[in-house]
């Protein structure tokens, strides 16, 4: 085996185990002349991987693995919840992976773990290997307590396998894989009584996974990563140790970038990276928003301890852009939305700003986009979640992005120097920071979380950024997820207009249903709200009989009259405009047409009539309908309230006599009646005058009273009606007789003698 040991070239044959001799000796020779001559120019890396990176070298620095294999409860309690992290038959997202690269590689393990036992022999902690199809590739073994693989102390972790680096470092176990391809580490914690798994959290305080070529002994790094770490930093009399490691995000479009922490003090606290934040919901700007008092969990980014390494996990080399077509906007009238094409030439982020004219709220749509032509959808809300209107003027703009990066952290106590991130691979500016921490409360309900969108600096010399202190850390970072994203933005577009289409919208009536009228009404008003994606209002009624005015068409009111025929219908009403020429959904009014009563007079005893004659008025309705009034009007200034009543007219006039009549509906109706009032002149002839017993006498009324009865007393106890009629008088006598016509009288006297002899 060869070894740089740092004081020059040492082949160690007798350090390897009998087990890979003939692995060895295959190639031993073949190598040695290359290894010679190679090695003094490119000697080998001599530290490990794991608490070397996580656990840096200083004073006040003491990060481990803290592991809980508790699925249901997940260790939850007034401490915070926690993950399954590395755990047996964990997710995918939880799994402490590593890869190998060349058959020839081996991995070199160590740990020294804490079973977190009331006593220590109460439990024991194990683990196991599997391969990416999940076959145990390393079956189950008990973390060693001492010999080999186990670490004694930080500095030996710091070293490495003492394989490789010599006697400084551990004494690693030796896993070798069966193929290259990535494999993952799996954790355990068993009860030594029962055997089975004793639920609750541990530590993995000190690990090491080393993986080296066995015939040239060149250890390689940035093989060891996970997409969810969970970490602890023990306490001591001068408080809680921090933790100072840099870490290294590999993004899905393959962009590399660190996050070096200084002297954040997490305790026991969660990490991972992923495009969207704190959810994904699709909804970035919420997403991305820090959490108050709720663990996060949406692991995606591989975290490295050491830079991805490049065979493995190649590194953009540049940055993606727009291409043409330049981007452009699919409008649709039906919901306002507009549907944005943007074509890039790889995978990544866009943001597309949308500038509205006032009153409306400037909005960003952020999205995940792939090669080619990508469809991102507004759905027509500006900042505010107001609809914007149709016609509205949009100047948008689109932003590619590479390397969009959110980092949530659950439950960091205290970040007081905040964050340097910078960009590893491809080369180019260091990114901007930014952070909504909007949603982050006082212990009493007050926001106290800060935000940055313009981007902070974290370049030395500038202070780190997105920083909060120890002090308030029950209130800022203890058992909230607080985010920061970062991104590198390769190209941004010129502004463009584009006009909003949208489709005049159902359109609501200011008048509340339901809605009843009477047949026969006239000018009654009816609108609508104003609809600002409507330029012309198309008003129409469903029933008949009736008749709408709409003076202009951009009005959003009308009135209609119903005739006295109306039936039941709907005042229907839709909108249209220019844009969008086709018809807004049809928004309907119940109208329900209540029918009119039919009045009609009869009157005792003619409708001409004589002054101070007591005349009989009758109110007769020929519906059907129930009647709540009777409201006469005799013409002469008096009225009555009954269906039945009587009047005397004291002066001569000819007028109308006229019945209102309401049904128990509300509807109106008026009966009209002419009438005449005549102040009569009468008087009478009898011929022969005076006349004889037995004699036929012709009485004749004289006067204007064609109209009405001629009442006669014959003043012997006859009477008769009629203008003209006869009488004959038995005995002789002398008669007064009367003629009565209204409330007039005319009276004569008749001799009647004894028939002649």
């Amino acid at each position: 085996m060869l070894r740089n040991s740092g004081y020059g070239l040492v082949i160690h044959l007798f350090l390897l185990p009998v087990a890979f001799y003939p692995l060895y000796m295959k190639r031993i020779y073949r190598n040695l002349l290359v290894l010679l001559i190679l090695l003094p120019f490119n000697p080998n890396r001599t530290h490990a991987e794991g608490s070397n990176e996580i656990y840096v070298d200083k004073p006040n620095a003491n990060t481990m693995l803290y592991l809980c294999n508790d699925f249901d409860g997940q260790c939850g309690g007034t401490s915070g919840i926690r993950t399954q992290f590395a755990i047996y038959d964990c997710n995918e997202t939880d799994r402490l992976y590593f890869a190998v690269q060349d058959p020839d590689e081996l991995v070199y393990m160590g740990f020294n773990g804490n079973p977190n036992g009331s006593w220590w022999n109460d439990y024991k902690i194990v683990y196991r290997i599997r391969n990416m199809a999940g076959d145990i590739v390393q079956d189950e073994m008990d973390l060693p307590t001492s010999g080999a693989g186990f670490i004694n102390d930080i500095s030996e972790a710091r070293e490495g396998p003492e394989q490789l680096v010599g006697s400084a470092g551990y004494d690693a176990h030796i896993f070798t894989p069966p193929e290259p391809g990535t494999y993952y580490l799996e954790f355990d914690r068993i009860d030594n009584e029962t055997g089975e798994r004793a639920e609750g959290d541990f530590y993995i305080e000190l690990f090491d996974v080393t993986i080296a070529n066995a015939i040239t002994s060149v250890i390689e790094t940035g093989r060891l990563y996970s997409k969810g770490w969970q970490f602890r930093e023990e306490s001591d009399f001068g408080g809680f140790k921090r933790n100072s490691s840099t870490f290294y995000i590999y993004s899905n479009d393959s962009i590399i970038t660190s996050v070096e922490f200084d002297d954040m003090e997490g305790r026991a606290w969660i990490m991972f990276c992923n495009q969207t934040g704190c959810g994904n919901t699709g909804d970035f700007v919420e997403d991305r928003k820090s959490l108050d008092n709720e663990q996060a969990y949406v692991p995606e980014y591989p975290i490295f301890v050491n830079p991805p390494d490049p065979d493995l996990f190649p590194a953009a080399t540049t940055l993606g852009e727009i291409i043409e077509p330049d981007p452009w906007g699919e409008t649709s009238c039906s919901n306002g939305s507009i549907t944005f094409h943007v074509n890039v030439d790889k995978a990544g982020n866009v943001d597309i700003l949308l500038d509205f004219d006032d009153p409306y709220v400037d909005r960003t749509l952020s999205a995940i986009v792939n090669t080619g032509e990508n469809l991102i959808v507004w759905d027509g809300n500006d900042g505010a979640g107001t609809p914007v209107p149709n016609n509205t003027n949009i100047d948008f703009s689109v932003t590619y992005i590479n390397g969009l990066t959110n980092l949530p952290l659950y439950d960091i106590e205290g970040n007081e120097n905040g964050f340097r991130i910078l960009l590893i691979s491809p080369t180019g500016p260091t990114p901007l920071v930014y952070w909504d921490d909007s949603n982050i409360l006082s212990n009493s309900g007050v926001p106290i979380g800060t935000t940055n969108f313009t981007g902070c600096l974290s370049t030395p010399p500038e202070p780190g950024c997105h920083s909060w202190t120890t002090a308030n850390n029950s209130e800022y970072g203890d058992l909230n997820t607080i985010n920061t994203w970062w991104y590198t933005a390769s190209t941004s577009t010129a502004p463009v207009q584009i006009i909003e289409e949208r489709g005049a919208d159902s359109l609501i009536f200011d008048q509340t249903p339901p809605q009843n009228h009477c047949a026969g009404t006239t000018g009654l008003p009816f609108s609508v709200e104003p609809d600002p994606n409507t330029d012309e209002y198309h008003w129409s009624y469903t029933g008949n009989d009736a008749t709408i005015n709409h003076a202009d068409p951009s009005d959003n009111f009308i009135t209609i009259s119903f005739g006295p025929n109306a039936t039941s219908g709907n005042i229907e009403v839709y909108g249209t405009n220019t844009n969008c020429p086709d018809p807004g959904p049809v928004s309907p009014l119940a109208i329900t047409i209540e029918p009119l009563p039919e009045p009609a007079i009869s009157v005792s005893p003619n409708d001409t009539v004589c002054t101070n004659e007591t005349v009989s008025f009758t109110g007769i309705e020929n519906s059907g309908l129930t009647i709540s009034s009777w409201e006469w009007d005799f013409g002469d200034g008096t009225t009555a309230s009954t269906q039945n009543a009587t009047h005397t007219y004291t002066a001569p006039m000819a007028d109308t006599v006229r019945l209102i009549v309401v049904s128990d509906q509300g509807c109106t109706d008026t009966a009209f009646m002419p009438i005449w009032v005549v102040d009569v002149s009468i008087d009478f002839t009898m011929s022969p005058s005076p006349s004889c017993a037995g004699y036929e006498v012709t009485f004749t009324g004289i006067g204007d009273a064609d109209f009405t009865t001629w009442d006669w007393d014959f003043g012997d106890g006859s009477t008769g009606t009629g203008q003209i009629l006869t009488h004959t008088y038995a005995v002789a006598d002398t008669y007064n007789i009367q003629l009565s016509v209204c409330s007039e009288q005319a009276t004569h006297q008749l001799t009647v003698h004894p028939p002649p002899t």
